[in-house]
């Protein structure tokens, strides 16, 4: 081994980076050969003291982006390296003897959403799916619910179940034995976002918008944002996890449209049950095969310049994940998101309502699955004009904004790459939406309208109203508050304007986009 020790720091490099790259995808195990073998050739191709080898090694290795990667130093790619192969040991070992950390984890989630074909390789090849389950649930069973308290930054239950999220598919989750699925969605549970006996506004777009509430309590602003943002991994997986059982249609129910309205008879038919059993949660893993592929571009972003300015945004955010830990998201809400139709369902929550009126309440156990239907139209605010004092309420936003004296305009797609009146999106100071259900759900289910308002940050509200004036004393009016996820859906938690001591409704929901048209 002389021979080779002695031969120049450039050529050994060389040996090294070719056997790395020689075990793909498996792990590098010729270099570690080649890092034992001596002394002298192990000092001279450390990681610290050769970082540009192991960044070479890196971009042979991962997925790479161009505007991402080239702005990332060659020690700080090298130190990656190492730490995604240490993901990948575990995954292929089943190592369950610890929980992922903090560090482990950020190089999953970089791994995930940095994919574009060999990332997905990697990670598949290892089991990192059935692996991240089986971590997922030890870690759970540790804790009997997602503690989504204290609220850091660096909440390592929050991390790993945004990292399960986005890594599952429909697939995945059909190929988990039934008593992992049911067990993961007994330890579902978390403390809900909201207060009891509390009004909700919001103001418009810009920065840091502020949210106000009467009267005040026990959470402040920021810690009803971090609660709501942690859970919205946990309600997809909800939804996922219990679309596997599909809906069981009563055999009275008439099979469709034309033969209930001969019978006379109201309510769903076997055709709208189906239907619903038929519509999926998105799910980050594919909705990123399908940009990837360029199909069903519906269900994903019709228009092109939204794709481009949201996968600029994720690759700001990426990079901050390996310069600045603490760096939070920026814009991901862009005018024309939310125009068109919107489908889903909601589940009500089995959680009792907590003793003291201080202490969150709990959303788990649920049940009761409804279907949802929003058509939006989303109405902006340019200057000169002033957003809508964030002392109106949502349900009065219907006509606040019909009223045409406070100059919101209808979002048209066809005007200046979809922006309102030719104007561009950095401009908007506010937006407002409007929506309703549409008659054949209506007969089916019940009409109902819609009225919220929508951050750049891609948090929103809105409320919920019955059509028929008659139906709103037993309905009332429901709270919906989540956020916008990946540029086509929107889950969050809703609950009942009006809450008692003994009765306090409220939930989940998960609403999907099905068409750019209303």
């Amino acid at each position: 081994m002389a021979s080779l020790s002695s031969v120049p720091c450039n050529v050994l490099q060389h040996i090294a980076f070719n056997l790395a790259i020689f075990s793909l995808p498996q792990p590098p195990l010729h270099l570690s050969s080649l890092l034992l073998a001596c002394s002298n050739i192990h000092q001279a191709l450390r990681l610290q003291n050769c970082p540009q080898l192991y960044a070479r090694i890196f971009r042979a290795t991962f997925d790479l982006n161009p505007d991402l990667h080239t702005r990332i130093s060659d020690s700080i790619l090298a130190s990656e390296l190492y730490r995604r192969h240490r993901v990948l040991w575990r995954t292929r070992c089943m190592d369950l003897s610890s929980d992922l950390d903090q560090e482990e984890l950020c190089s999953a989630i970089r791994m995930v959403i940095e994919d574009t074909g060999q990332n997905e390789k990697l990670l598949s090849s290892a089991g990192f799916s059935t692996f991240l389950m089986s971590s997922v649930l030890q870690r759970l069973m540790h804790v009997g619910a997602v503690n989504l308290l204290p609220l850091s930054d660096d909440n390592p239950t929050s991390m790993v179940m945004w990292l399960l999220c986005l890594t599952l598919n429909h697939q995945d989750i059909n190929n988990t034995p039934e008593e992992k699925r049911n067990a993961l969605l007994r330890l579902l549970r978390f403390p809900t976002a909201y207060r009891q006996n509390s009004s909700t506004f919001l103001t418009g777009v810009p920065g840091v918008a502020e949210v106000v509430r009467q009267p005040p309590g026990p959470l402040t602003d920021i810690d009803r944002d971090t609660i709501l943002e942690k859970a919205t991994p946990i309600i997809i997986l909800i939804f996922a996890l219990n679309e596997v059982v599909p809906i069981t249609i009563p055999t009275h129910v008439p099979e469709t449209r034309a033969i209930a309205i001969a019978s006379q008879r109201s309510g769903p038919t076997a055709e709208d049950l189906r239907s619903i059993s038929r519509g999926r949660t998105p799910l980050f893993a594919e909705t990123k095969v399908t940009r990837f592929t360029g199909t069903n571009p519906v269900a994903i972003m019709s228009n092109p310049i939204h794709l481009e300015l949201y996968k600029s945004r994720i690759n700001d955010f990426l990079f901050s994940t390996y310069t600045d830990p603490n760096y939070k998201p920026g814009y991901v809400y862009i005018p024309g998101f939310l125009s068109g139709v919107w489908e889903g369902s909601f589940m009500v929550s089995g959680e009792p309502v907590p003793t003291n009126p201080l202490t969150p309440p709990m959303l788990g156990k649920f049940s009761c699955l409804k279907p949802m239907q929003c058509a939006i139209t989303e109405y902006l605010c340019f200057s000169p004009y002033l957003p809508i004092p964030s002392s109106y309420s949502l349900d009065l936003l219907e006509s606040a904004v019909k009223s045409g004296g406070f100059g919101y305009g209808k979002y048209a797609a066809a005007a200046d790459e979809g922006i309102s009146a030719g104007r561009l999106s950095s401009e908007v100071i506010d937006v407002i939406f409007l929506g309703e259900t549409l008659p054949d759900h209506e007969q089916a289910f019940g009409g109902f309208k819609f009225s919220g308002r929508i951050r750049a940050d891609g948090y929103m509200i809105m409320c919920r109203e019955p059509k028929n004036y008659a139906d709103r004393e037993g309905l009332g009016t429901w709270i919906f508050e989540g956020h916008l996820r990946y540029g086509v859906a929107l889950v969050g938690q809703w609950r009942t304007s009006i809450s008692t001591a003994t009765y306090d409704l409220r939930g989940i929901f998960s609403l999907h986009k099905t068409s750019d048209v209303r």
